[in-house]
């Protein structure tokens, strides 16, 4: 992280606190074989936060902070006569999740409710980085062990558990491209 940048990590983890989110989203791919099909199960954490886009430089002091990421636009529906644009900032990569997201909150811990979210949101990153390092070659596939994937799933389950208190989105759709894919998103919202 840069510490040339003008504000306190105390400030980072309250603006998250109330607007972050953390995210483990997974696709479950159904293969045909010869005489059967395997399952696999692709896994991804993201680090996230949505603001209006007037106050992308709020955005832009984060993405200085932790040196990682990007921040990226999106244009929503059209209300009355203004355009209701958003920008985002994330962190996809597991190695930055690993080496400053997670050391980041460790050190200056949430208050609210996501501070749970985070205990299992970190499991499940370091999980995600642990198989992706064992890759050999750019081009294979990760791939999670009968182990890796249960305890990710119980992950997932776990989140979804939380949705009671409203902070939680989750989201589960079907999409038939080539065979049916399952898509199971949670996300923490502010």
């Amino acid at each position: 992280m840069n510490d040339k940048i003008n504000i306190s990590p105390y400030w980072v983890t309250g603006f998250f606190d109330g607007e972050g989110c953390f995210s483990l989203y997974v696709r479950r791919d159904k293969q045909k074989r010869k005489n059967h099909f395997a399952i696999y199960y692709r896994w991804q954490a993201d680090f996230a936060i949505t603001l209006r886009e007037d106050d992308i430089e709020v955005l832009k002091k984060f993405e200085k902070y932790f040196n990682a990421g990007a921040v990226s636009f999106t244009k929503l529906k059209k209300l009355k006569e203004d355009l209701l644009n958003t920008c985002t900032y994330h962190i996809v990569s597991t190695k930055d999740l690993v080496k400053k997201v997670i050391p980041h909150f460790e050190k200056y811990p949430l208050k609210s409710k996501k501070a749970a979210d985070f205990i299992l949101w970190k499991e499940a990153v370091k999980i995600i980085h642990q198989a992706k390092l064992r890759k050999k070659h750019l081009a294979d596939k990760v791939t999670y062990s009968e182990a890796e994937n249960k305890k990710l799933l119980e992950i997932l389950e776990a989140l979804k558990k939380r949705l009671t208190g409203g902070h939680l989105l989750y989201q589960k759709r079907n999409i038939n491209l080539q065979g049916t894919k399952n898509i199971e998103i949670i996300s923490n919202l502010p």
